[in-house]
């Protein structure tokens, strides 16, 4: 889809593009064709897109459907009325896709009837914590998750152990799966432009990953609640609401942690180790 083919489209159906929803719509079909194909969204595959807007990368992942005569089930998740209508009106779109119109984070689980292989997503910069999170929680069991984030951001998705960056997003990304940064798309490549440099991520789940719950995630993010103190201060709020089985010092030592240890120097495998042996 060109830049002329985005504006017509906008301009035609009087669809102005939404500050408030974070709306920059790609403009670019060689990127469009590199993401899908990096994608692994397949034949037979069940997809979930988040933000299609006007379906730069909906309208391709159908043209697949219909050139493969393939039954790949796509669910397309799009926050604003006005594009999720313009969707659910493209016949080329309508015939191949599910479109839902919901914000994403209040989006029930149970409301896409099939598990999900391959994620896609133009994450809004100012929700991309929240996304994610939901993503990871929602659909453990997925193979890839094919995301555009903002450039600056992607230090905090593949932070390690001791930097500054490094923190629950990071713990829980690596605990899913690998990261990769795939490739940087300059801001030129939409329209209307951001202010920003995006880059588009990939996150592969792990053969051996551990299905993460909301209960895991609230234990690293409490666990990073007090960079400054150790662990075990930082947890101790936490502790008085849910009683650990064991101590954490005996958990500690059993990874021959210190006691006097910091959550930023504890490894994403580490925090697994620490939860399952405190709750489970």
């Amino acid at each position: 889809m060109s830049r002329e083919e985005v504006i017509s489209i906008i301009k035609s159906n009087s669809i102005l593009p939404d500050s408030k929803f974070g709306q920059n719509f790609l403009c670019d079909d060689s990127v469009i064709e590199d993401i899908i194909e990096i994608s692994g969204a397949c034949p037979n595959s069940n997809v979930l897109e988040i933000g299609p807007g006007i379906g730069a990368l909906t309208r391709q992942l159908c043209l697949m459907n219909k050139n493969n005569n393939s039954d790949m089930r796509i669910y397309s998740v799009e926050i604003d009325k006005r594009l999720a209508s313009f969707l659910q009106d493209d016949e080329e779109i309508s015939q191949y896709s599910k479109v839902i119109c919901s914000d994403f984070l209040k989006l029930p689980q149970d409301l896409i009837d099939c598990s999900i292989d391959y994620i896609l997503s133009n994450i809004p910069y100012y929700v991309m914590t929240s996304i994610i999170k939901k993503l990871i929680i929602d659909y453990p069991e997925s193979k890839q998750m094919t995301l555009m984030i903002e450039d600056d951001a992607f230090a905090r998705v593949d932070a390690k152990p001791s930097t500054k960056q490094y923190g629950p997003l990071s713990v829980f990304c690596s605990n899913y799966g690998i990261v990769r940064k795939e490739f940087v798309v300059d801001s030129s490549r939409f329209y209307p432009a951001p202010h920003t440099t995006s880059c588009v991520i990939t996150l592969k789940k792990r053969i051996d990953s551990r299905i993460i719950s909301p209960d895991y995630y609230d234990f690293v993010e409490a666990a990073f609640s007090k960079r400054r103190k150790t662990l075990q201060n930082s947890l101790n709020e936490y502790f008085a609401r849910k009683t650990p089985s064991v101590s954490l010092s005996d958990a500690l030592l059993a990874l021959e942690l210190d006691g006097r240890v910091r959550s930023e120097a504890v490894s994403p495998e580490q925090f697994v180790f620490l939860f399952c042996m405190l709750y489970q």
